[in-house]
């Protein structure tokens, strides 16, 4: 059963793997993923997480708002620093452009860009860039 979430994130996903020449060397490294470590052998790596569905409760209509929080996460060898990140936060900035449309009239807006290292000396530096999209469903409906 498609959602429109599901839709957003699968236009997410093969956004980043067009623009994947510039920034990954195999588009099989750009991913949908859960929370994971990357060794810093298989960097570079981008994971789009998925978040939970937060529906508008108080919305009084046929149509509930609903925000959909989900997280780009890119994984950098710890040796290169997180300046290694920036020409990927940019390519990745790029290819969501938020002025284009995504399925279901879905309307993304950007957060917070959060810089992280692992504690293991075998582990990747992660930067986590922050997305929601909004978008409106039936009140009822399971399928979008």
């Amino acid at each position: 059963m498609a959602t429109i979430a599901n839709d957003c994130m699968e236009e997410v996903v093969d956004r980043l793997r067009t623009f994947s020449p510039a920034m990954v060397d195999d588009t099989a490294r750009i991913r949908r993923d859960h929370r994971t470590v990357v060794p810093r052998d298989d960097c570079p790596r981008i994971h789009v997480i998925d978040g939970d569905e937060l529906p508008d409760k108080a919305a009084k209509s046929c149509y509930v708002p609903v925000e959909f929080p989900f997280i780009v996460a890119i994984f950098v060898r710890d040796d290169a620093g997180f300046a290694a990140a920036d020409p990927l936060k940019i390519a990745v900035m790029a290819a969501l452009d938020p002025a284009t449309a995504y399925p279901h009239s879905a309307v993304l807006k950007r957060g917070r860009i959060v810089s992280n290292q692992e504690i293991a000396d075998a582990d990747s530096l992660r930067v986590d860039m922050e997305f929601v999209f909004k978008f409106q469903t039936l009140e009822w409906a399971l399928d979008g």
